[in-house]
Order: C-alpha cells, then structure tokens, then sequence
C-alpha cells in the first residue's frame, strides 16, 4: 500500500534541470528552516558513519535539478513505499553543506531525508541500484523507529542493511545487472570506528548483513510465504548477534558460520569488485512482479 505521506510526496516533486556535476552548492527548490539533530543524535539512523558531531545539515527540498533522476527517484519512493507497507516515511532531498558531508538519514520524526552530494556521488560511483539500496536502508531505519523504538550501534546500522538486502531480492530481482555496485557500495561504507557510538559494522560486517537480508529474501521466495515486520526483525537481529558481531577474529567474519559460507561471502566480494563468477544468487526467474509482491514485508 501506498502510504498518503509518499503520495504527499510526489504531488510536490517538481522536475528542474541542471548539469549532473555542478560543483556548486544547489539552492533548494522549497527551502525551509534549517535542518537541526543536535538534540537527537543517537536517535537519527544515517549511511555513513562519522558524522555524528555536526549539529547541522543544511536545508531540505525536493529536487535534484534533473528531470531524470528526479523522475527515477519519484518512481522509487513510490515502490518503497509500497514495499514497506504500512511504515511512514516522508521523503526529501537534503542539500548537505559540502560533498565530504556526503550522507542520508532517517529521522524518528518520520522524515527520510537523501544527500543531494550522497545521491550523485553514489550514482555516479556505484549505479542506481546502489542509491536505490541507500534509500532502502534508510527505510529500514524507519521500520526500526517506527515498530521496535530505538536500538543501539552498530546493531541498528546492520540491520537496516538486512532491510536494504532483503528490498534487492524481493524487489529489484529485474534490476540485477548492477547488483555488483549496490554490494560495491554496502561494502565500501564499513568503518572500523569500534569505540564510537554512531560505529556501523567493519566492512564484512555490512556486507554479511545485506546478504542476510538477501538471503531471507530468496528463503521467503522459496517457501511462498511472507514474514511480518516483528519475525524478520527477531531473524535479523539474532543472526547478526550471533553470526556477524559476535563471531569476529581480527575484525574478519568468522566464515564457519553455518546461515554463509566463505564461498559465498568471497562470491559477494567477487561481485562486489566487478569480477563475474560462474554462480549467482538470485530469486527464481519462475517469480512473476506479481507473485513477488505477495511476498513483501506484513505488518
């Protein structure tokens, strides 16, 4: 279902162009008061880690000054929000300071909010599957804010790349010449930042945890039947205690976990460096757009 916040969205996305590269700094098209998490810090989930200390983030509107990809990322907000059925999100573009503050985050607020800097640089590194995965993640958050209250670091950061994961299987499956980026990008978004609360997971943390979203989804393929926020919450965050967090050497996966192997973690990483490999993970080509919709996320 499509929630009334995202149709509240879109009626307002207007469509503006601009040079894809404009290094200057975009004067958003609704400019409204300064966005400001200083007093809610902990409770904001973002992509990327280690920008906790800045207080301020610039101003929020609705473009990306290209009719393209705002027609692309309209189309999206639309199908995630009809993925994540019966979470609320209300979708802006955030028009970070400078491209290093580069960044997208969720708010207990109820916003998504997408850096216009994160947005392009993501696109323009990893594809738009990978910005597709950002966005997916963000709404994961959400599903964390809105259903099961706050949760600590790195555990929220992990979890909301299980989301993202499970998003691809479910409902990119047509998408998939350009997983290699999307896991290019989970991968590359690791830090090792251990003793700081906004920590997201090591490198192979993230990347494990989108394959176990990935996973789950083609488990759910499988069986034809869908699981409800609460039981893939319980399946997410047991399997990333108990499998990701928990069991670490050196900061390196500890690949006799039985639910991934090390062939199939070094498989993601193949993909992931642009490398083609012989097998592939991926929902039954047999699943109509149809059949997969049933199978999306319940309340």
């Amino acid at each position: 279902m499509i929630t009334k916040n995202v149709i509240l969205f879109i009626s307002f996305l207007s469509l503006f162009g601009c040079d894809l590269f404009d290094d200057d700094d975009p004067e958003p098209l609704i400019s409204e008061q300064q966005i400001d998490y200083s007093n809610s810090q902990s409770k904001v989930g973002c992509y990327v880690s280690g920008y906790s200390n800045v207080s301020s983030f610039g101003n929020k509107g609705v473009t990306f000054y290209d009719n393209y990809y705002d027609q692309k990322f309209n189309e999206e907000v639309v199908l995630q929000g009809s993925f994540f059925g019966g979470i609320p999100a209300r979708v802006f573009v955030l028009y970070e300071p400078t491209v290093n503050h580069k960044n997208a985050y969720a708010s207990p607020t109820g916003e998504i909010l997408f850096g216009y800097h994160m947005f392009y640089y993501t696109v323009s590194t990893y594809g738009e599957l990978a910005a597709a995965g950002v966005l997916a993640h963000e709404w994961g958050h959400r599903v964390q804010q809105s259903q099961f209250g706050n949760i600590a670091n790195p555990l929220a950061e992990l979890e909301a790349d299980a989301f993202s994961g499970l998003y691809m299987g479910l409902a990119k499956l047509w998408d998939w010449n350009q997983i290699r980026g999307y896991f290019a990008n989970v991968y590359a978004t690791g830090d090792y930042n251990f003793n700081s609360p906004d920590h997201h997971g090591t490198h192979d943390q993230r990347l494990a945890a989108a394959y176990l979203g990935l996973s789950t989804a083609i488990s759910i393929s499988q069986s034809g039947s869908p699981m409800t926020y609460s039981q893939m919450h319980n399946l997410f965050t047991n399997e990333i205690n108990s499998s990701i967090l928990s069991k670490t050497v050196n900061n390196k996966i500890n690949y006799s976990d039985e639910y991934i192997s090390k062939s199939q973690i070094e498989d993601v990483k193949k993909i992931s460096s642009g490398i083609n490999i012989d097998r592939n993970v991926r929902v039954s080509d047999q699943l109509s757009i149809d059949d997969v919709r049933k199978l999306w996320p319940v309340e």
